[in-house]
This record gives C-alpha cells, structure tokens and sequence, in this order.
C-alpha cells in the first residue's frame, strides 16, 4: 500500500490518525483557546471580528504603535454579559502574533 499516492493519503488520515478537516476558522479558535484566560465564548468573540489569523495580522499591521496593538482586541464585547475582553488579554493576544522570535 503506497500512502504517498493520492487515492491513499485521504484514508490514512480519516481512518489511521482520526484526521477530521477543520476550517480555518475552526483552527484559529482552537489556537486561541490554547492562551490562558481565552476560554471558548472569548475566542468566538474574537473570531466575529477576525475570522482568521491573515485578518487579524492585517489588523494588527495597520496599528502604527506597538500600544495601538496591545489594545485591538480589548473592546470586543464577550458572552451573554457583553463584557470586554480587556486590556490584558488583548496585550497576551498581540504578543503572541507580533513578537518576533521566541516568547520568552
């Protein structure tokens, strides 16, 4: 069975690995709810105004200061409560998508 041959590759992923397809969407809400304090209704908050991550890095392009980056996200209102994410969670978020290098 050659698994590098395209009739086999779908297979092996579905049935040997459990591969499901996920949209881009999907893995972008998957990656922010790896970031502590980011639970499921703050990633789907986030997600209604940037539903990938190319939008949010344009977005985070487009803010000429490192402070105007930080803030982005910290209006976006989360949950049945309509609260905001905040500042400290927005600043986590632009940290982890604009530094360069390694986190430290």
């Amino acid at each position: 069975l050659d698994l590098d041959a395209p009739q086999h590759q779908h297979l092996f992923l579905t049935v040997a690995v459990g591969f499901q397809a996920q949209t881009v969407k999907e893995v972008f809400a998957k990656q922010l709810m790896q970031i502590n304090g980011i639970s499921g209704e703050k990633a789907v908050a986030i997600l209604r105004h940037y539903d990938s991550v190319a939008r949010l890095m344009r977005a985070y392009e487009d803010c000429p200061t490192v402070g105007g980056r930080e803030k982005l996200l910290s209006n976006i209102k989360c949950g049945n409560t309509q609260r905001n994410l905040g500042p400290t969670l927005s600043k986590t978020v632009s940290q982890l998508y604009c530094t360069e290098g390694p986190l430290c």
